[in-house]
């Protein structure tokens, strides 16, 4: 979707993590006070920011409730981009319904996830919630149907993974969002999170806790209740913090989702997340962090107390920015691997689960996709001379340069 060449003003990191930690916060309630502070660059920053990951009409809805002054110039880029997003929304959201209903019309079962959902069922309103892309959820035997439903309706197939496949309707736009830019539509058949080999497998949970109910155009659809839905964009948006990856729009989901959560389904959700909570509590930790009082006190208590001791420090220790620094180079992705080992391993058996994983991922997984026509050849175990030649290579070069002296 990224064929937009717009880059943000050069600052250095310090100033551009400075940058993105009082936005984070600001965006999720906090105070004004350190943006006031912000120079011509920070907001044209701060800008080009949001633009990127779908949190303009967010950040344009909270400077309209303060008393902030962007420069003009930022300001009528940002009501630009919001104005945009709020169309493609439209589109995108329309594209939903005749998606779920065309697969419904053929007894699919089809739900909708993330933006899909959250802008029709939790956002007051709807066009406030980004879409850069549909999720959808399908059975694994329902797939050869499902594309052909695709193909009738003029989406060509992009790629696949071990877990979803993506199709295209449309061409590319230079703006982003432009509500004709390309339609991108994911087909999930697992709802996986994949930490270098350990595994958050949300797949049944979600088929499980989806009460069928009336989506949009009268289009009726399983749609997940609140519990599930916030272990589900709970572990997506971990596998893409721990990353440096993280969205800004994947905050306001996880505060609308909680913030609305009754006790009993506080209860729901703690007892659902057995066995998993190291994939589903380090968001909302962090989460509470940015928004203090995001989460009930009993909860949250319950949720620290149940982290390994390193998750959890890493929950109270790393810089807000890391989570959501767009420009992150290999050596976050390098980083990356350690990560999982230090925190998420529990013991001698996830680790060499992830060792493997690491050397011998699944034939479509998303590390092999820098060798297309290898993995989709006969001798696709090729492939994985390349990965990993490139990954020690890589190790190698950030352990010299750690031993450089600066």
């Amino acid at each position: 979707m990224m064929a937009d060449t717009r880059s943000a003003p050069p600052l250095p990191p310090q100033e551009r993590h400075a940058v993105i930690d009082d936005l984070a916060r600001f965006l999720a309630g906090g105070p004004a006070q350190p943006l006031a502070a912000w120079e011509t660059a920070e907001w044209d920053f701060a800008e080009t920011v949001v633009y990127w990951q779908g949190a303009s009409t967010w950040l344009a809805q909270r400077l309209d409730n303060s008393a902030l002054q962007p420069p003009p110039e930022a300001l009528a880029s940002l009501e630009s981009a919001a104005g945009d997003i709020r169309q493609r929304t439209r589109v995108m959201l329309a594209g939903a319904a005749e998606l779920l209903g065309a697969f419904g019309s053929l007894g699919i079962p089809a739900m909708p996830l993330k933006g899909a959902l959250l802008a029709r069922r939790h956002y007051p309103d709807p066009e406030l919630r980004a879409l850069g892309d549909l999720d959808i959820l399908v059975r694994r035997s329902d797939l050869p149907a499902v594309r052909r439903v695709l193909a009738a309706l003029g989406y060509r197939f992009l790629k696949r993974s071990e877990k979803d496949e993506t199709y295209l309707r449309g061409e590319y736009k230079p703006n982003v969002w432009a509500p004709d830019n390309v339609h991108p539509v994911e087909i999930h058949h697992r709802a996986l999170c994949e930490y270098a080999g350990m595994l958050c497998d949300l797949t049944e949970t979600l088929w499980r806790n989806s009460p069928v109910q009336p989506y949009n155009a009268g289009v009726e659809c399983p749609q997940t209740d609140p519990p599930a839905l916030l272990a589900h964009l709970s572990a997506h948006a971990l596998a893409d913090w721990v990353l440096g990856q993280g969205k800004l729009s994947q905050v306001n989901d996880l505060l609308l989702l909680a913030g609305s959560l009754p006790d009993e389904s506080w209860v729901d959700f703690i007892e659902l997340a057995a066995g998993r909570e190291r994939f589903l509590y380090p968001a909302l930790l962090l989460l509470e962090r940015l928004a203090p009082g995001s989460l009930p006190q009993e909860p949250a208590a319950r949720m620290a107390a149940a982290l390994p001791p390193r998750l959890l420090a890493w929950c109270q220790q790393v810089r807000i920015a890391l989570l959501f620094e767009l420009y992150s180079d290999a050596a976050i992705r390098r980083d990356f691997d350690r990560q999982v080992y230090d925190l998420f391993a529990r013991n001698r058996r996830d680790a060499w689960g992830a060792a493997v994983g690491l050397i011998f991922p699944p034939r479509w997984h998303a590390r092999l996709e820098a060798y297309p026509r290898l993995v989709g050849s006969p001798f696709w175990q090729l492939a994985y001379i390349p990965l990993n030649t490139s990954r020690l290579l890589r190790q190698g070069k950030h352990r010299l340069s750690r031993r450089s002296p600066h």
